[in-house]
């Protein structure tokens, strides 16, 4: 499947110069909030998982990620917004809203539903992501 190009202008850039993951997000959601449909971000990300989280944050929310950004003299992701996207938790922008009700688990819509975030909406989809935590004794262990 093939990927397509990265725009060479954004509508909204999104600085994120020394924020981790978490803090990434919430200033991608605060940012992006109220945008139009369509509205291509620019992301500037210096946290070395961006390039791992943004595209896995676009397929859970619907967004289209469209990837690194070409000929930037720094760490440039770009994504384009979706009209039906999935909202997300305004504290917690890596959990979609409703999600969560009263302590239960709300499901996600079956796999034939087109609001279903395994569908995959993403411009390309990633194939396998490799989970390391530490085991018990120190060791490595790949989940």
């Amino acid at each position: 499947m093939s990927r397509p190009a990265a725009p060479a202008g954004a509508g909204l850039t999104v600085d994120g110069t020394g924020l981790l993951c978490v803090t990434l997000l919430l200033r991608l959601r605060r940012a992006i909030d109220g945008a139009a449909a369509g509205t291509v971000v620019h992301v500037v990300a210096t946290d070395p998982a961006a390039p791992l989280d943004l595209p896995v944050w676009c397929h859970m929310t619907g967004h289209l990620y469209l990837g690194p950004v070409p000929g930037t003299d720094r760490a440039v992701y770009a994504l384009r917004l979706a009209a039906d996207a999935y909202p997300t938790h305004p504290e917690a922008p890596w959990r979609r809203a409703g999600d969560v009700q009263g302590g239960a688990h709300v499901p996600s819509p079956p796999p034939g539903d087109a609001r279903n975030p395994l569908a995959c909406s993403m411009a390309y989809p990633i194939s396998y992501l490799s989970v390391v935590a530490v085991g018990a004794r120190g060791r490595p262990v790949t989940v």
